[in-house]
C-alpha cells in the first residue's frame, strides 16, 4: 500500500514548551498500521480548544501542564488545572486523549 491510499488520521499535538513541541513532532511516527498520521501541532491549551471546534481530530495528545510555568507546577501534588484541561477536551468532541508530563501525576487524575 502506497502513502497515498492509506487512510490519515488527524492528531493534535499540545505542548507549551516550543523545544518539547519541536521535539515530539521528530520522534512521533508519520504513519502506523496502515494510516498515515497528520500531527497539528499548538502552543497554547487555548488555541487547542479553539481547534477542536473546527477540526475532528482522531487523537489528541497533550501535556497537562500546558500554559503554566515551572514554579506553578510544584505548587502542590492535588492538581484541579490537569483535571480541567481533560474535561474540556471531552467536552469539546469523543476521541482519545494522551496526557503526558514531565512532573508527577496529579492526585485523583486517572
Amino acid at each position: 500500500m502506497t502513502n497515498a491510499e492509506m487512510m490519515t488520521l488527524y492528531a493534535l499535538l499540545v505542548d507549551d514548551n516550543p523545544d518539547d513541541l519541536r521535539q515530539l513532532e521528530e520522534l512521533l511516527p508519520k504513519a502506523i498500521a496502515g494510516y498515515n498520521i497528520h500531527w497539528d501541532p499548538c502552543s497554547n491549551f487555548n488555541e487547542a480548544l479553539e481547534r477542536l471546534g473546527v477540526r475532528r481530530y482522531d487523537i489528541v495528545a497533550t501535556d497537562i501542564y500546558a500554559d503554566r510555568d515551572n514554579q506553578e507546577r510544584l505548587i502542590s501534588k492535588k492538581d484541579d488545572k490537569a483535571r480541567e484541561i481533560i474535561e474540556a477536551i471531552r467536552g469539546k468532541q469523543f476521541c482519545p486523549i494522551v496526557a503526558f508530563t514531565n512532573a508527577s501525576r496529579p492526585e485523583g487524575l486517572e
